[in-house]
């Protein structure tokens, strides 16, 4: 979770600097350069704003409760598999029998495996798209 932060802290620090940089280059340049400049720092701005938008929406997701022992390890995983394509334009799909019987131990380490595995597929589907 502590990644999840800094790469948010990251970004918005990146998007402060791309619009004091915008906003320089609008102050200082010529007409023509400012609508080339303005536009390649207003792509970036959004390509960030977006990142974060999905960083933050996973975050927030992160400090939501589980109950394993409630709900079980598959309708947890297929939850969490739910909110993390909804929010970070990626596609999964969990493949379980919904019959399995683990210790909750077991299944506290099995959902944070995945949700690391998740992590980890984010990460590189924020860098191709980057």
């Amino acid at each position: 979770m502590r990644d999840l932060h800094d790469s948010v802290t990251q970004k918005l620090y990146g998007l402060v600097a791309l619009t004091e940089v915008g906003q320089a280059g609008l102050d200082a340049g010529s007409e023509v350069q400012h609508n080339v400049t303005s536009a390649r720092i207003f792509s970036r701005i959004g390509d960030y704003a977006r990142q974060v938008l999905k960083e933050m929406r996973l975050f927030l997701f992160e400090l939501q409760p589980i109950n394993l022992e409630r709900d079980g390890l598959i309708a947890v995983l297929n939850h969490r598999l739910a909110t993390v394509e909804g929010r970070a334009d990626i596609k999964a799909r969990l493949l379980a029998d919904k019959n399995i019987s683990l210790s909750l131990e077991r299944e506290v380490a099995l959902y944070f495996i995945a949700q690391e595995a998740l992590a980890t597929k984010i990460d590189y589907a924020d860098k191709e798209t980057a």
